[in-house]
């Protein structure tokens, strides 16, 4: 018999606080590690900032058209500096986590990773050849899904950490799909701007999301991002 109770977590791994597996976020992965994910869309896209406040930090997150201001009330320090924080850029989407095998909410909070998955999905926007990356409508379901999958990994530590983003031409399986028109109810990923779970579905919640996701180009044209 052992001393521990089976879900004993040893000081060293963190506070013992359990695990939301339903959420993915690129900060968490563990260091040197492969993940491959796949995307579904669309995405929707915000800021996210973290206030302190009684030794509590709590965590807020806006649609991208209703930007907080560079410094919103209460918000943290930034990392290593005496002066506050600001918010920051978010990418939201529901995934296909290959590694663990399971649907999550992702939300990308890393200018860099962001940067990388535009550089795939902008090009394949509105590209039909079949050997082009796509995003395909999934009936049955209101997401589209990546024909393609992506390797993210986090390697070095604090300010050294860095995340690479690698492409695979890779089409979603039967059963996959399967299970994405199974979710029941269909996550609401609107729902994370009013403090809900999107797990629960839409219900009765009415959410106007944000402005599509652009990006600008060399020559100042800005083009969505609809995924």
């Amino acid at each position: 018999m052992s001393f521990f109770p089976s879900d004993y977590t040893p000081v060293g791994d963190g506070d013992g606080t359990p695990k939301d597996d339903r959420y993915f976020n690129v900060g968490s992965m563990p260091k040197d590690k492969d993940i491959v994910i796949r995307l579904f869309g669309p995405s929707l896209t915000g800021w996210q900032w973290f206030t302190e406040a009684e030794g509590k930090t709590t965590s807020h997150l806006s649609p991208f058209h209703q930007y907080p201001g560079k410094h919103p009330p209460g918000i943290k320090k930034a990392y290593g500096s005496e002066k506050p924080d600001s918010p920051k850029r978010v990418l939201i989407c529901l995934i296909w986590n290959g590694t663990e095998e399971k649907f999550q909410v992702a939300k990308f909070d890393r200018a860099t990773v962001i940067k990388e998955i535009e550089k795939v999905v902008i090009p394949a926007e509105g590209y039909e050849e079949e050997h082009a990356f796509q995003f395909l409508p999934v009936e049955g379901s209101p997401f589209t899904v990546a024909n393609f999958g992506l390797i993210l990994k986090k390697t070095g530590e604090k300010k050294d950490t860095e995340y690479s983003v690698k492409t695979i031409m890779r089409r979603a399986n039967k059963s996959l799909i399967e299970d994405l028109i199974k979710l029941d109810p269909q996550p609401y990923l609107p729902a994370l701007f009013v403090s809900e779970d999107p797990w629960l579905g839409k219900g009765n919640l009415e959410v106007t999301p944000s402005l599509p996701t652009t990006v600008r180009d060399e020559n100042g044209a800005d083009h969505e991002v609809n995924f």
